[in-house]
């Protein structure tokens, strides 16, 4: 019989499972194969995890299937999104399926809500046993609960040894294992302090941290709220609410103090608070003539002098335009021709327009995601009401929506990241541009304005900082080893010196092939199977890798370590180098890119098991 092995079964993979199964037909004999230790659904998004950790996609943005929006010319079923389905949850599983946690979650959503991770576990669960009644007679689905540890060619096959010592041959391979841990995890400290590696939250040992002791944690975004979550209200903490709409937190006693900081040092930013999805912004800037020569000059790209101008531009224009139209929207037109006078990616003078259109005028886009960097407090006191003042302004501006400029603003320079990413995959950037400025600042810089929790979880920062369990560092945040653990520093408090037994690396572990704890990627690296994805640069100078492996263009072939590109194995997802901005999850009425892309996997990948010779020609 024909086959397929899909090698992780997180999101990427179930969606290549369900794009397999609607391109399959009676006539098809094919058997998928579903490897993954975990049950579908993936390790990420288990349904046993804690009820505190929350997925950063809403409910009604998060599905697994495709709707009108998709521009793919393949059979799509019908589906659900997440909030969809939890409108009859006790209808999809069983009343006795759904216990009161999840009750109380499913009682209170919206489709902006942002839900558990456990409950977006369940929806995959549901998704997955939906997807078996539609697997068509003649072909099906096998799972293996343990990991593929090698992959070998035999012949024009390619056969999956399993760490439970079977062997499968099939006759395409799809990679989807999500994020890996790095081989800096397996190590001992080399101090004797309590070392939490950088990981996924839900599968940290959260015990060895001590209660009423100070613990560095480094990084201030999703993961650090995560960590927070985890060791207040996962420890018996509560929040009551005040009559101003703040929180006061009520302590167990077993919470540490988290002494906490980063590069920018301050945590990433609040979503909106809206009812219904935001409006997609009207984007201005730049023009389709401008981004047709930055697609000339791929693989010259320079992010600081080609791309940042019009990220600062957009964000500016989108701000002004927001004023004017709150106080004399007549005016819109001469703004924008005053914009678009401004040679190329300047911007006009702030105080000609603040005079002749009567608006503030501002936004500033490169401080607003980083008030405290070069900004020095010599009294540590002053730093905390500064930092505690720039949380409650960034939850003024929240509960503002739509209506916010400020958010507005955060909001234009994520969404850059539309026509930024796509330029900057396979090698549209100088590879030390990229490494330096795309991947070692905007892309965090932009997550941490437009990508940031809900605003329920910096309200229980707010809490947990005027309670005295959170403390802040500030910004160019440094850690050093000592004598009986670390000493924790940064450059807005000088004077002010943490010392702990304990750091937590509050981030996942980076895409690296080359230092994986993976025994499959390991294999595959050591036996040039794959290689790590080589930025551009420049003639004479050693090429930068992106840490993922390299893949073509759709449908992401793996490139072996001699450059050929295998015809028969796929990778997708987070261990990918060439693709930036890798999102998680595929989000609803947005023509998804996630969706888009493993139905070219599942059809390449079929097509294999047809018996189809046919290949298209390989761009790289």
């Amino acid at each position: 019989m024909s086959a397929i092995a899909i090698i992780g079964v997180g999101p990427r993979g179930l969606s290549t499972l369900e794009r397999i199964i609607a391109h399959l037909t009676p006539a098809d004999c094919v058997t998928v194969h579903l490897i993954d230790p975990h049950p579908p659904g993936g390790r990420v998004w288990r349904a046993d995890q804690s009820r505190h950790l929350l997925m950063n996609t809403t409910a009604g943005d998060a599905t697994m299937y495709l709707d009108e929006t998709v521009q793919v010319n393949s059979p799509r079923f019908d589906g659900l999104t997440l909030f969809d389905w939890a409108q009859d949850i006790s209808g999809h599983l069983g009343e006795d399926a759904v216990d009161d946690d999840l009750r109380a979650e499913i009682d209170v959503i919206t489709p902006v809500t942002s839900v558990s991770r456990r409950l977006y576990g369940t929806y995959l669960g549901w998704v997955y046993r939906e997807l078996l009644g539609r697997v068509p007679t003649g072909s099906r689905i096998e799972t293996h609960a343990c990991e593929a540890i090698a992959i070998e060619q035999r012949g024009d096959r390619e056969v999956v040894t399993l760490s439970d010592e079977r062997a499968i041959e099939v006759d395409s391979v799809v990679l989807a294992i999500g994020h890996t841990d790095t081989e800096d995890r397996l190590r001992t400290p080399r101090s004797q302090f309590i070392y939490i590696a950088p990981g996924q939250p839900a599968e940290q040992d959260w015990s060895v941290v001590p209660e009423g002791e100070a613990v560095v944690v480094r990084g201030l975004g999703l993961n650090f709220y995560d960590t927070m979550a985890l060791l207040t209200l996962g420890r018996g903490g509560r929040f009551a609410p005040c009559e101003d709409g703040s929180l006061t937190y009520l302590p167990s006693g077993k919470e540490p103090i988290l002494w906490a900081g980063s590069r920018r040092g301050i945590p990433f930013k609040a979503k909106s608070i809206t009812t219904t999805r935001a409006t997609p912004l009207d984007m201005r800037y730049p023009s389709r003539e401008t981004l047709a020569r930055l697609e000339d000059a791929r693989g010259a790209i320079d992010f600081d002098r080609d791309m940042w101008p019009w990220v600062r531009k957009e964000a500016l224009w989108q701000t002004a335009l927001a004023e004017l139209r709150s106080t004399n929207p007549a005016r819109s037109t001469e703004l924008a021709e005053r914009f678009d006078a401004a040679p190329g990616a300047t911007t006009p003078d702030r105080a000609s327009l603040r005079s002749d259109f009567g608006i503030e005028y501002a936004f500033d886009p490169d401080r607003t995601g980083a008030p405290f960097e070069d900004v020095q407090f010599d009294d540590p006191a002053a730093f905390d009401h500064a930092i505690r003042g720039w949380i409650d302004d960034d939850l003024a501006e929240a509960a503002l929506g739509e209506t916010s400029v400020v958010k507005l603003g955060d909001r234009a320079i994520g969404a850059a990241r539309a026509w930024i990413f796509p330029l900057a995959s396979y090698g549209g950037l100088e590879g030390r541009s990229h490494r330096a400025r795309l991947e070692g600042w905007y892309a965090g810089y932009a997550n941490s304005l437009a990508g940031g929790p809900p605003a329920l979880r910096v309200r229980q920062l707010a809490a947990l900082i005027d309670a005295q369990v959170v403390r802040m560092l500030g910004a160019g945040m440094h850690v050093q080893d000592a004598s009986e653990g670390v000493v924790a520093r940064s450059l807005t408090t000088p004077h002010r010196v943490v010392h702990a037994r304990a750091l937590i690396e509050a981030r996942l572990p980076d895409a690296d092939v080359e230092r994986t704890a993976s025994t499959l990627l390991s294999s595959l690296h050591a036996k040039k199977r794959v290689r790590p994805y080589a930025l551009p640069s420049p003639v004479g100078i050693n090429p930068l890798t992106a840490g993922g492996i390299d893949v073509t263009e759709a449908p992401f072939r793996v490139v072996d370590g001699h450059g050929v590109p295998n015809p028969r194995v796929f990778a997708l997802g987070v261990p990918v180098g060439p693709h930036v901005g890798t999102s998680f999850t595929a989000f609803a009425r947005s023509n998804s890119a996630f969706l888009r892309q493993t139905d070219s996997v599942a059809a390449a990948a079929l097509r294999l098991a047809r018996g189809d010779d046919q290949r298209e020609n390989v761009r790289r």
